[in-house]
């Protein structure tokens, strides 16, 4: 199975692995543009020591 993979990987055209990366890219782009991907703020757990209220910061400007 890994020798089919690795001969349809060598039959690729350079500018096909150039297509299909540009592909790629823009679909991750389409979806971080609607907030779909990127990044995901680290859900805390209760036990967490930073979960306490004492980390629990607000700024606030004058």
């Amino acid at each position: 199975m890994k020798a089919e993979e690795d001969s349809q990987v060598e039959s690729e055209s350079p500018s096909d692995v150039k297509q299909r990366i540009h592909q790629r890219y823009r679909e991750q782009a389409i979806l971080a543009v609607r907030g779909q991907l990127g990044y995901q703020p680290a859900v805390k757990s209760v036990y967490s020591k930073s979960a306490s209220p004492k980390f629990c910061h607000k700024i606030e400007f004058k």
